[in-house]
């Protein structure tokens, strides 16, 4: 994506994974006009997916209309109330699930352990 633009951004990526980085560009799948302003590593994503989304219409033979809209009607929910459990005992505790980590947090804590410094003794 366009964070591949950083100055020596796969120089620190190839140190701090040991493998080989390169930056991809989506030069190789395009044609016509514009082309030298797609071709940019910002776009490089953004042509991938469309050209998964042609695949995956020409796999499934799928074909999409513009000018039909159906309408779902979602049928009505009915509560069912216990009145032997209308309330809810004193002596038992409340469940509380633990608050869940989003992915982008998940992600932010993994990038974040990948750069801390570890301070070793010297000996």
């Amino acid at each position: 994506g366009g964070g591949a633009m950083l100055k020596h951004l796969p120089q620190l990526m190839k140190f701090k994974t040991a493998m080989d980085v390169r930056i991809g560009l989506p030069n190789e799948h395009l044609t016509g006009v514009g082309r030298d302003e797609i071709n940019q590593p910002m776009y490089a994503t953004a042509v991938g997916l469309v050209m998964r989304g042609f695949e995956y219409l020409e796999m499934y033979k799928k074909s999409f209309s513009a000018g039909r809209k159906e309408v779902y009607v979602t049928p009505p929910v009915r509560e069912r109330i216990d009145h032997d459990e209308a309330e809810p005992k004193e002596t038992e505790e409340q469940y509380q699930p633990e608050p869940k980590t989003s992915l982008t947090e998940k992600i932010k804590i993994m990038m974040m352990k990948m750069f801390e410094v570890e301070d070793q003794p010297i000996n």
